[in-house]
């Protein structure tokens, strides 16, 4: 099972946790710097699933960080891409059907039906992502493949597997999420520090689950890195 505390605390560890926390956080300050700490998250997952000792990299190897964190944030994009999609055609539909009735009739029950069926298939899509996407960013993460992250039937295969696993990730983000969140109402300017800190908690869990879902999977790690 997922060690949650252990995604908690681990970060604390490193003698130098503070000064790579500090520079983490300026990095999400900046909004674009979102895309080089994604990349170290993932190299913190990356080190989870070798069972290295020390998961808090050095700010290094900027180019890597840069690129990874980049086609990490693709990797979401593209899975989500599907509700994007039919959500965007749906309205397209809906917001001339809501300018041409100004009366509460057919039309307008019609444009509130959509408005429920779209609410509920992006909450249903929102739920099965939250279960996919960190196996399939983990896969690309061990292979350093793109087109890993998107072999349907292995990832959902993974998943399905260790279906308790990925519903433990998935309690790790949504924790993960609720104390970046709260960083803000606590510390102000501090919501740096905890949204940087719950990126890293969250890919600490990628990192276990895909572990222990693949069992070793040392041998399809490339360091081509």
């Amino acid at each position: 099972m997922v060690d949650i505390g252990r995604c908690f605390t681990y970060v604390f560890e490193d003698r130098d946790w503070l000064k790579k926390v500090l520079i983490g956080a300026v990095l999400m300050l900046t909004g674009i710097g979102m895309i080089p700490v994604i990349g170290y998250g993932i190299e913190v997952a990356r080190r989870v699933v070798k069972g290295n000792p020390q998961l808090l990299p050095e700010w290094d190897e900027w180019g890597t960080r840069i690129v990874e964190g980049f086609l990490t944030m693709a990797i979401g994009f593209i899975w989500a891409l599907p509700l994007i999609l039919v959500s965007s055609c749906i309205w397209i539909i809906l917001v001339p059907v809501a300018g041409v009735d100004e009366s509460g009739t057919a039309l307008g029950w019609v444009g509130i039906i959509a408005s429920v069926c779209v609410g509920l298939v992006s909450l249903i899509y929102g739920l099965l992502l939250f279960l996919v996407l960190p196996a399939a960013i983990m896969r690309y993460a061990t292979t350093g493949q793109f087109s890993a992250a998107f072999r349907i039937g292995e990832v959902i295969g993974l998943v399905r597997s260790n279906l308790s696993l990925y519903l433990m990730v998935m309690v790790v983000s949504i924790l993960a999420n609720i104390v970046g969140s709260l960083g803000g109402v606590v510390v102000g300017c501090g919501a740096y520090f905890t949204l940087f800190y719950a990126v890293l908690i969250t890919y600490h869990a990628y990192g276990q689950a895909h572990r222990l879902a693949a069992g070793n999977v040392e041998n399809e790690v490339q360091l081509s890195y």
